[in-house]
């Protein structure tokens, strides 16, 4: 996506969700893709920023962090991730902002974890989830994501 299009589709976005930003968090928005060389957002992972704020479990080390919360959700490490560790320092971020209760991982048999998450302390609460297999965050439940994953009949998962 050209950077054009990204300004124009994150304006649409804010306009649309004016009533979730507040003018710190649209500011950073809107600077961190003035710079042809600065980093992509991912508006699937910017949607899901915003699901995971109202979420109920939500509890700010420091509010005055929001806006830097909603920038590291919408732009996490170029995906696919190759590097598990790149993946969990990003994910430590994310848990120290949002102050949960630290990375968690689904084992399965293998060597490498199913998935490395953000636990929010629910089941069913929204978080940010990192998919070992495909190298990919989303914002999702680790609940919905296990359901997921055992519909496509990985490996059984345990947590680890």
């Amino acid at each position: 996506m050209n950077r054009a299009r990204e300004r124009r589709r994150l304006d649409e976005f804010v306009r649309a969700h004016a009533d979730k930003f507040d003018l710190a968090t649209v500011v950073a928005l809107m600077s961190a893709i003035e710079s042809d060389a600065g980093p992509r957002i991912d508006f699937s992972m910017l949607d899901g920023a915003l699901r995971l704020v109202r979420s109920r479990s939500a509890r700010f080390t420091d509010p005055a962090m929001l806006p830097r919360l909603v920038l590291l959700v919408a732009m996490p490490p170029e995906q696919p991730v190759m590097d598990d560790d790149v993946a969990e320092r990003y994910l430590e971020e994310v848990n120290a902002l949002m102050g949960f209760h630290g990375v968690v991982s689904l084992d399965n048999s293998s060597s490498r974890p199913a998935a490395l998450y953000v636990n929010t302390g629910e089941t069913y609460d929204p978080t940010v989830l990192y998919d070992v297999a495909n190298g990919t965050f989303t914002v999702i439940s680790w609940g919905a994501w296990l359901e997921w994953a055992e519909n496509k009949r990985r490996p059984r998962l345990h947590f680890g």
